[in-house]
């Protein structure tokens, strides 16, 4: 009987101690990706990702003539965090 108890003992110790959760170690990157990932699925649904990773909520075309090689463009943008303040602009 003593043996049996032992077993069940260790048994049940060995069930207790032992965890079969995995501790995934994430980025900071992938953690902001993620995080933002989210907002844009909430707030903006149907929204894609263009080939360079950006998310453009509005855009608006030019009304001029196509640039040569000697041309200049002039590239406005704001940047915003997920409440919605302006962190940087380049008006």
């Amino acid at each position: 009987m003593r043996i049996i108890k032992t077993i069940l003992l260790t048994l049940t110790c060995a069930c207790v101690l032992s965890s079969c959760a995995k501790d995934l170690i994430y980025s900071n990157f992938d953690l902001q990706k993620r995080v933002r990932d989210a907002w844009i699925r909430i707030n903006y649904p149907g929204l894609q990702e263009d080939q360079f990773g950006l998310y453009r909520l509005s855009v608006t075309p030019g009304n001029g003539t196509k640039p040569k090689d000697s041309s200049y463009i002039f590239f406005n943008m704001n940047e915003r965090d997920l409440e919605g303040t302006y962190t940087s602009t380049s008006d």
